[in-house]
């Protein structure tokens, strides 16, 4: 089924105008690989953006739990509450900030907070170095913490960062609808470049199969010529056919050349051909009037013969 369904569009496809068949797999090649080049780059830019965004909270909550240290150990809930709020207002994709003490309490907190999991909260709270994780129930969200340390006690806490990864997809959409935006006005002035491009090229080929089939007609004006416009390949088919046009015309004015010799020739031997009837009429003529002339003679002979019998035999009987 599928070989004798491509023996069809093949069989279609043949019908189809030369430029077509430029066209169609050059538009469809370049669409495909703008289309692959945009994924690509969609796909390489929101990982950067990803990262680059993972890098700006990591910093950020290194410097919330520097910050927050000294507040935690004296119990100054403003300052924290300054900190906190400071970070939150850093990074419009941080959607919360929470410092917690070693008892596992809230002392300080911006924005809001969804729910957890408790076995998440528990294994955020007791990190022990830098630690992001994806954030459960929300693939659109992470979390980064990190422990707050006060000199030789060591950890004192913990700051825990929320941040969404909305405003890194909304980035990656834009750029992807520029690239397609960009890739779509490329893909239309490349297949109008390229359709100029072919329907000059083709232009020869067509002008050159218009002549041919003038010539097969037997319609042809002889003395159109093709033009050389390029030496390419198309260039070399219509100077061919010039040629052959050219060998054609000379071919032709040798055969009206000749027809009119032997037109001539014919009516020469025509001409000759009727003198020599007349000539022969004359002589038959005279042959006849001869054959007359004979007979007379013939016959006065003969006459004479008689009489000189009659006179002989007269002679015989008075002696």
């Amino acid at each position: 089924m599928g070989r004798v369904d491509l023996r069809r569009w093949l069989a279609r496809l043949q019908g189809v105008s030369l430029t077509v068949k430029l066209v169609v797999p050059f538009g469809a090649i370049f669409f495909v690989a703008i289309a692959a080049l945009g994924a690509l780059v969609v796909g390489l830019g929101g990982d950067v953006l990803r990262e680059s965004l993972e890098r700006r909270a990591n910093v950020l909550v290194r410097s919330v739990a520097s910050g927050a240290s000294d507040p935690v150990m004296t119990g100054n809930r403003d300052r924290l509450a300054e900190v906190v709020g400071e970070a939150r207002a850093a990074d419009a994709d941080v959607v919360y900030v929470l410092v917690v003490d070693a008892k596992g309490n809230v002392v300080a907190a911006a924005g809001e907070r969804p729910e957890t999991t408790a076995d998440f909260d528990r294994a955020m709270q007791a990190v022990e170095e830098l630690t992001l994780r994806a954030a459960p129930g929300d693939r659109r969200r992470f979390e980064v913490a990190a422990p707050v340390k006060y000199g030789s006690l060591g950890k004192v806490g913990v700051v825990r960062m929320g941040v969404s990864t909305a405003g890194v997809e909304r980035a990656a959409r834009t750029a992807a609808a520029l690239i397609g935006a960009a890739g779509l006005i490329a893909l239309v002035a490349g297949v109008v470049v390229y359709v100029v491009i072919a329907r000059l090229a083709v232009r020869p080929l067509r002008e050159a199969a218009a002549q041919l089939d003038a010539l097969a007609s037997g319609e042809a004006d002889l003395r159109h010529r093709l033009p050389v416009v390029a030496e390419d390949e198309i260039g070399r088919v219509a100077r061919s056919l010039n040629t052959f046009l050219d060998n054609l015309s000379r071919l032709v004015a040798m055969i009206r050349a000749t027809a009119r010799h032997v037109g001539l020739a014919s009516a020469q031997v025509s001409s000759a051909t009727e003198q020599l009837s007349e000539g022969t009429q004359q002589q038959a003529a005279s042959l006849e009037e001869t054959a007359a002339s004979l007979e007379q003679i013939t016959a006065t002979v003969k006459q004479n013969a008689d009489n000189a019998r009659q006179a002989s035999q007269l002679a015989g009987g008075s002696r």
